[in-house]
């Protein structure tokens, strides 16, 4: 059987204590992958023992009692290779000085903390990545002086994200607070919150990630997607972007955090002041009854849910009674954008002209007389009212329509 993994193009491997039983099973695992692997595009190897690396060094070095060739993983050609998924301690007695150019995603589970070396050997053979993603498990014991390793990944690489444990906070807030000292060539940086963090947590987390970010920042977007289709309950998930106005939306340089809503308002205002761009979740609105004003708030964004999971949408900014006289003061808005947050179904979004107009006239103070667009993007307007609609778009001078966005890119 291990003959065949050479005909394999989705390779999985999980290797417990218990495969390594008996003499030899490690390096003839070893061995079986030391052949040309040339229909393979994703590799993944898992929950393995330590008896794996040491037969990948007992080879590499020739201390087997037998006389080898030396080895490469895959012998050195996997040319339609491009995601590698790794939970190892040290990827190197593993894949030894094999180079691979068509990997361009990443996935790493790091047992013993990060270091500047496994980095390096990261950005050496897989000289394309473009995608790489970090679980990190327990406390480093570096120091953020020690974090220079930011200086050896790939000049290519467009997305960093760091999943991390509970007990590897304080480890992932460290190089978080590195990447404002070396951010290399690195376009994004995704910082993903578990379940278990503490409010505490996610504040730290929030304030490293506004430390990486310069003055500039003029957007921001507050998204609970895009993990609703996922089993955890919608609440658990909120995604926060920052972004220049020399940027794109779909990949802020300044840094994205994954994390429970309840608990980061009082922080995230304060990076708000300035921002000339704002995009909300149509739940997020209510969630702290004391909105600021934002004075320099030309563009307003409200994400809808996808019709998928609208049964999250029980506290969305449409259903507050309209007795409550919750304000939103921009100034200087003007324009609204009404999205679909993503739309990977091809289900259609409607949304009733008299919900927006009610939202506008009761809870929306701008200084324009009129806004000078309503932006639909992936959301359709009821029209089986006329009159409805033109009491909307009594509003606004333009009216444009335009597909939703593409679900973002997300790794592990």
């Amino acid at each position: 059987m291990l003959g065949q993994f050479r005909r394999c193009a989705h390779l999985e491997l999980r290797l417990p204590q218990t495969a390594f039983s008996f003499p030899r099973v490690s390096e003839a695992l070893f061995d079986a992958l030391c052949q040309d692997m040339p229909r393979l595009e994703t590799f993944s190897l898992l929950e393995f023992h330590r008896a794996f690396e040491d037969a990948a060094e007992s080879i590499e070095s020739g201390n087997t009692g037998r006389v080898t060739a030396p080895t490469l993983l895959f012998a050195g050609r996997a040319p339609r290779l491009r995601l590698v998924r790794l939970s190892v301690a040290d990827p190197r007695p593993i894949f030894g000085h094999a180079v691979f150019r068509s990997v361009t995603t990443v996935a790493l589970d790091v047992h013993r903390g990060v270091s500047f070396h496994i980095f390096q050997y990261i950005a050496a053979i897989f000289p394309s990545v473009k995608h790489l993603a970090l679980l990190l498990k327990t406390q480093g014991n570096a120091h953020v002086q020690d974090l220079a390793w930011t200086l050896a990944l790939p000049e290519g690489l467009q997305h960093l994200v760091l999943n991390y444990h509970p007990d590897a906070h304080d480890y992932c807030v460290q190089v978080v607070r590195a990447l404002r000292i070396r951010r290399g060539g690195v376009l994004s940086v995704w910082v993903r919150t578990p379940n278990g963090a503490t409010r505490s947590q996610v504040v730290a987390c929030l304030k490293a990630l506004a430390d990486t970010s310069p003055a500039d920042i003029c957007c921001m977007r507050f998204d609970h997607l895009p993990r609703v289709d996922r089993s955890a309950a919608l609440a658990w998930d909120l995604e926060v972007s920052a972004w220049a106005a020399h940027e794109s939306p779909s990949r802020p340089t300044h840094g994205i955090l994954h994390t429970t809503p309840n608990g980061i308002w009082a922080h995230a205002f304060s990076l708000m002041r300035h921002i000339t761009h704002l995009s909300l979740s149509e739940t997020l609105f209510t969630f702290d009854p004391s909105f600021p004003s934002l004075a320099q708030l030309e563009v307003l964004t409200i994400g809808l849910l996808p019709p998928r999971v609208q049964k999250y949408a029980h506290s969305t900014i449409f259903l507050i009674p309209r007795t409550v006289r919750e304000i939103y003061v921009f100034p200087a808005l003007r324009k609204l954008n009404v999205a679909v947050s993503c739309d990977d179904d091809g289900s259609a979004t409607r949304v009733a002209p008299d919900v927006l107009r009610e939202f506008i006239e009761n809870h929306l103070q701008y200084d324009a007389v009129r806004l000078e667009t309503l932006g639909l993007q992936g959301v359709y307007i009821l029209e089986t009212v006329p009159m409805e609609v033109a009491a909307l778009l009594v509003h606004f001078d333009n009216l444009t329509w335009e597909p939703a966005r593409p679900p973002e890119v997300i790794i592990m």
